[in-house]
C-alpha cells in the first residue's frame, strides 16, 4: 500500500510543478498587478476570471468529467483514439456557439454583471482568449490521464514563461491594464495549442462517436451542473461584494483569494490531477478502501501543514505579493477564514470520488445545489453585514458543511475506514495554534517570526504525543529524514526519483 501511495505522491509532486506552472502565474503577477491595475481595475480583472470560469464549466457539459471516467473502461480499451476525437470535436462546437452567444449579450454583462462599461477591444480580446483555453483543455487533460506528467509540465511551463513575459511587456510598457492580461492569455494558450498539435493529432481517430458522447453526457451533465454550483459557491462571493459594496472591496477579497488559493494549487488540484486518474484507473481492485483511507488522511495532513504555516505568515506574505501597497491591507484578515475553507474544500474534492466511482452523480449534483444555494443565501445575508468578512465566513460554513457530509456519505457508500479521530486531531490543533499566531500581541518582526516557526513545529510535536503517527508511518519518516538531509545529495536523489518515475510510466 505505501509503494502505491508514493507513486501517487511522485506524480503529485511532477502535477504540482505543472500545475502551479498553469495557475501560479497569477500569483507571480501580483506584484505586477498591485502596482499596475488599482484596486477597482483588479477587481474588474476579478469579475472576468469568474466569467471565463462559468463558461469553462458549462461549455464541457461534463464530457471532459467523461472522459477521464471513460478512457480507462474496458470497453473503450480499442476505442480510446475515437473517444478523444469526439470528445475534442463536441467540446469545440459547444464552444465556438457558447461564445458568440456572449458576445452579442456582453453588453447586458457588462451592465448587469460588472456595473461598468466595457471596451469593444477587450470584449474581442478576452472571448478569443478563452476560446483558445478551452480548447488546449481538451489536449492537457488527456496527458493527465495517460500519466504523462513530465510533458504536461513542459507544456506548463513553457506557457508559464510566455505569459508572464507578454503581461510584464503589456502592462509595464503599453499601460494596456487588464487588456493586455488577456492578450498575454491569448498568446501563451496560442503557442501552446501549436505545440500541441503533434500530440493531438497522434491520439485521435477520425470517426464521432454520437451514441458514446450522449453516455458521457448522461453521466457527466450532472457534474457539470455540480461544477456550476460549485463556483457559485467559490464566485458569487465576488459577484455579490461587488453588489452590496464596491470593486475595491472585491479587489482586496480577491488579493486574499489568490494568495489562500496557493494551498489549493500546491496541494489540491495538484494531488486531484494524480490520484484520480489513478483511483479510476484501479477502481475495481479489492482492497482499495485502505488505500483510499489512508490517501485521504496524507492527503488532509499535507493540505493543513501548508495552510497553518500560510495563516501564520500571513502578514509578510500579503506585504511581498503587495509591494505593501496600502490599498490591499484589509485582504490580510481575509485569508485565515479562506484557507481553513480550502482544507475543507479539498476533502471535499477528493470524497466525489467513491460517489464518481458507484456513478452516483445525481447525488453530487444534488449536494452541489443544496450547498451553492446555501452559499448565495449566507452572502446575501453577511455581506451587507460584514462586508468581505462576510463573503469569508459564507464560503467556510459551506465547505465544512458539505465534505462533512459527503464523509459520511461516502464511508456508508464504500465501508472505506476513515481515521475521523486523527483528522479531527490534525485540524483542531491547527486552528488553535493559527489562533495563538494571529492574537499574540508582538510588534518586534523577529520575535513574531520565532514564534509562528516555533508554533509551526509544535503542530508535529502535538501529534506525535497524540499517537497520530502508526509505527511504520515513523520508520518511513525516519528513512526520508536520512535521505534528504544531506542538501548536497538532493540533485542526484531528484535525477534518481525522476527516472524511476520515468520508467513506470513508461
Amino acid at each position: 500500500m505505501f509503494s502505491k501511495v508514493k507513486s501517487t505522491a511522485k506524480n503529485s509532486m511532477f502535477y504540482s510543478i505543472g500545475n502551479l506552472a498553469g495557475k501560479m502565474s497569477g500569483v507571480i503577477l501580483l506584484p505586477l498587478y498591485t502596482t499596475f491595475l488599482s484596486a477597482e481595475m483588479f477587481g474588474l480583472f476579478a469579475l472576468f476570471e469568474v466569467t471565463y470560469l462559468l463558461i469553462q464549466a458549462f461549455t464541457g457539459m461534463g464530457v471532459k468529467a467523461a472522459l477521464m471516467r471513460w478512457y480507462w473502461d474496458k470497453e473503450m480499451e480499442d476505442r480510446r483514439k475515437e473517444l478523444f476525437f469526439s470528445s475534442f470535436v463536441f467540446n469545440f462546437i459547444v464552444s465556438v456557439i457558447t461564445l458568440i452567444i456572449l458576445f452579442v449579450g456582453f453588453g447586458l454583462i457588462a451592465t448587469y454583471f460588472f456595473k461598468t462599461e466595457v471596451s469593444m477591444s477587450l470584449q474581442v480580446v478576452f472571448l478569443l482568449s478563452t476560446f483558445v483555453r478551452l480548447i488546449v483543455d481538451m489536449p492537457m487533460l488527456l496527458l493527465r490521464i495517460t500519466h504523462q506528467a513530465a510533458l504536461h509540465t513542459r507544456h506548463q511551463l513553457i506557457q508559464l514563461a510566455v505569459f508572464v513575459g507578454v503581461v510584464v511587456l503589456m502592462l509595464m510598457y503599453f499601460r494596456l491594464d487588464i487588456l493586455g492580461i488577456f492578450i498575454g492569455y491569448l498568446v501563451a494558450n496560442t503557442l501552446n495549442l501549436l505545440m500541441l498539435l503533434p500530440f493531438i493529432q497522434r491520439n485521435i481517430k477520425w470517426n464521432y462517436q454520437h451514441g458514446v458522447i450522449r453516455d458521457m453526457l448522461r453521466f457527466g451533465f450532472p457534474l457539470a451542473l455540480s461544477n456550476l454550483m460549485n463556483l457559485v459557491l467559490s464566485m458569487s462571493d465576488k459577484v455579490i461584494i461587488n453588489l452590496f459594496s464596491t470593486l475595491k472591496n472585491v479587489g482586496n477579497y480577491t488579493l486574499a483569494y489568490k494568495i489562500s488559493n496557493i494551498v489549493e494549487l500546491m496541494v489540491v488540484n495538484a494531488f486531484m490531477n494524480a490520484y484520480t486518474h489513478v483511483f479510476f484507473k484501479g477502481m475495481d481492485e479489492t482492497g482499495n478502501e485502505r488505500f483510499f483511507s489512508k490517501t485521504f488522511t496524507y492527503f488532509i495532513f499535507t493540505l493543513t501543514f501548508i495552510s497553518l504555516g500560510l495563516v501564520l505568515f500571513v502578514g509578510e506574505v500579503v506585504k511581498v505579493l503587495s509591494f505593501n501597497n496600502q490599498d490591499y491591507v484589509d485582504s490580510i484578515a481575509l485569508i485565515p477564514v479562506l484557507t481553513l475553507s480550502i482544507v475543507f474544500g479539498g476533502a471535499r474534492s477528493m470524497l466525489v470520488l467513491p460517489l464518481q466511482r458507484h456513478k452516483k452523480t445525481r447525488v453530487i449534483s444534488v449536494v452541489s445545489v443544496c450547498i451553492g444555494l446555501s452559499n448565495l443565501g449566507l452572502n446575501i445575508l453577511l455581506v451587507p453585514i460584514f462586508g468581505s468578512m462576510g463573503a469569508a465566513v459564507a464560503t467556510l460554513f459551506t465547505q465544512m458543511a458539505s465534505s462533512i457530509w459527503l464523509l459520511r456519505y461516502a464511508s456508508r457508500l464504500d465501508k472505506t475506514p476513515y481515521e475521523t479521530r486523527k483528522l479531527a486531531l490534525m485540524l483542531g490543533a491547527a486552528v488553535a495554534l493559527a489562533n495563538i499566531g494571529i492574537w499574540f500581541p508582538l510588534d518586534v518582526w523577529l520575535i513574531k517570526f520565532l514564534l509562528n516557526c516555533v508554533l509551526l513545529v509544535s503542530w508535529f510535536i502535538i501529534l506525535y504525543f497524540s499517537n497520530f503517527f502508526e509505527p511504520v508511518e515513523l520508520e518511513r519518516i525516519r528513512q526520508g529524514w536520512e535521505k534528504w538531509r544531506r542538501p548536497g545529495q538532493w540533485l542526484a536523489n531528484i535525477k534518481k526519483e525522476r527516472s524511476a518515475h520515468e520508467s513506470v510510466a513508461e
